[in-house]
């Protein structure tokens, strides 16, 4: 999984590859909504986002939060890996 797409301001994507040794990835279209998950930010631009991690037992984890000063924002947005769809957000504002 990777963050990926055009520098779309407020929208972040994840998207899933089957990597294929010494050949080319294939991107699991069936995985997520058309083969992304994706969200808004409360960011400026998406790339202002962290990447994505895993836990190595089926959840990916991506934050939402607005570095720029401008907002408070602060969420973890936990992935089910292996269908791509949200499973929850943890609201991290106060902390």
């Amino acid at each position: 999984m990777e963050p990926t797409g055009e520098a779309t301001p407020d929208l972040f994507r994840v998207v899933k590859f089957e990597w294929v040794p010494n050949g080319e990835a294939i991107r699991k279209v069936d995985w997520g909504d058309e083969g992304e998950f994706q969200f808004h930010t409360s960011g400026l631009w998406a790339h202002w986002q962290s990447g994505v991690i895993t836990d190595r037992q089926g959840t990916l984890f991506v934050t939402d939060q607005d570095i720029s000063g401008a907002g408070t924002e602060s969420e973890l947005i936990y992935i089910d890996m292996d269908i791509g769809e949200e499973i929850k957000r943890a609201n991290l504002d106060e902390w």
